[in-house]
């Protein structure tokens, strides 16, 4: 595995201080000794410290004040580009901005947290800077949460006009949308522009699972997927390869469908993409997308195509269950086992709540059962499945 200081002297960055006569190395010794850079053990934000050291210092952001509560749903970016990463966020008038970061990981959505930087408003939305330790009050929220505020702003079916009117007059906006998975597309690829047309050609197509630029990289879902809407109307939501982003796709099964189809299907991506999308139609959602493509074809229906880091899985029933992490855990009968403490702790959590463990983010989960960083997120994830098996055990009982 590169380490974080052998990714930043292989930039051009590194490349254009060293020719500009800055003893970059000295830079990047100093960054190394610093507090900061040993506190983080994350590859990514290393490199991000690194990169910090050695380029000149970016200018205070810039715009109109701003200080809001707002709900983060999740993290995107794009592959092959050092662009920053922005977050999906809700503000308390219903409408999404992007918090425009260069550390990807400063936040771990999805949560609630106030805001204190510099917006701007363009065609494309709006963006928010943080200033210097504008960043406060974060709290993990449960899906949960989210879906009972979702439900009050994501467009549904019978929206039509709703949907007609989207993108008029600008470049992109974000919007929710609520529907089932109608289908699902692989995502190609394309080829660079030919010097005389300035057309691309289509060269191929990504597999179900694309990996990031982290270092380890990571596997993310990659494909188009379809929503079913009517009154004619086509929604496609792309699900991008990230540079450093941390996108969010709550559908039970999902990614190891994805995973089961590259291992049994490793060099046929039309076969992935069909067992993929096999195992997840007809899945109720709510949706975050960046909606950039509104228009018309020829067979009188309007296709509106987007970018998308959010994706749950509407939950049954206990819709608006909240986890009151403040309440002591209910005592265990002694015929009761489960495998850990930790297990047990989102199962007590949960039981008075009607909350299936398995809907509980991993930040969440970590702080109901006072898990530590020397656990994996991996298997965090494990004892949430373990404790819906044994929340599910004892609701029968």
């Amino acid at each position: 595995m590169e380490e974080p200081i052998e990714r930043v002297r292989k930039s051009k960055e590194y490349k254009q201080r060293k020719e500009a006569g800055i003893d970059v190395e000295a830079l990047l010794a100093a960054a190394m000794e610093t507090d900061r850079y040993k506190k983080y053990k994350s590859p990514a934000t290393r490199e991000s410290i690194l990169m910090a050291a050695i380029i000149p210092m970016r200018e205070p952001p810039k715009g109109e004040d701003f200080d809001e509560e707002l709900v983060v749903f999740s993290s995107h970016d794009r592959y092959g580009t050092k662009a920053p990463t922005k977050f999906v966020a809700l503000r308390k008038n219903k409408t999404f901005c992007n918090i425009v970061v260069w550390d990807a990981d400063i936040i771990k959505a999805p949560c609630k947290l106030r805001l204190v930087g510099k917006s701007t408003v363009s065609e494309y939305g709006m963006d928010v800077q943080p200033v210097e330790g504008g960043i406060s009050a974060v709290t993990p929220m449960t899906f949960g949460e989210l879906q009972a505020i979702l439900n009050k702003v994501a467009i549904t079916a019978k929206q039509w006009d709703t949907l007609e009117s989207l993108v008029n007059g600008v470049k992109s906006e974000t919007r929710a949308f609520r529907s089932t998975i109608g289908g699902v597309r692989a995502t190609d690829v394309w080829g660079a522009k030919d010097a005389v047309t300035g057309k691309s050609s289509r060269v191929g197509m990504l597999p179900v699972l694309s990996r990031d630029e982290r270092a380890p990289a990571r596997l993310h879902p990659s494909m188009q997927v379809k929503l079913d809407y009517t009154g004619g109307f086509e929604v496609y939501a792309n699900l991008n390869q990230q540079h450093f982003g941390s996108p969010v796709y709550q559908i039970e099964d999902f990614e190891v469908l994805c995973i089961d189809a590259m291992e049994q299907f490793l060099d046929d991506k039309d076969k992935q993409i069909e067992f993929v999308r096999s195992g997840i139609m007809g899945r109720d959602v709510y949706l975050i997308m960046d909606v950039f493509g509104n228009k018309a074809g020829r067979d009188d229906k309007r296709y509106i195509t987007g970018s998308c880091s959010f994706i749950m899985e509407v939950i049954p029933e206990a819709a608006q269950s909240t986890i009151q992490t403040e309440e002591e855990p209910q005592p265990s009968s002694s015929s009761d086992h489960v495998e850990n403490p930790f297990v047990e702790a989102l199962v007590q959590a949960c039981i008075p709540l009607d909350q299936d463990p398995k809907w509980v983010p991993v930040a969440k989960a970590r702080e109901i059962a006072s898990i530590g960083a020397d656990v994996s997120d991996n298997l965090v994830q494990e004892m949430t499945k373990r404790a819906s098996q044994v929340w599910n055990e004892r609701k029968k009982a």
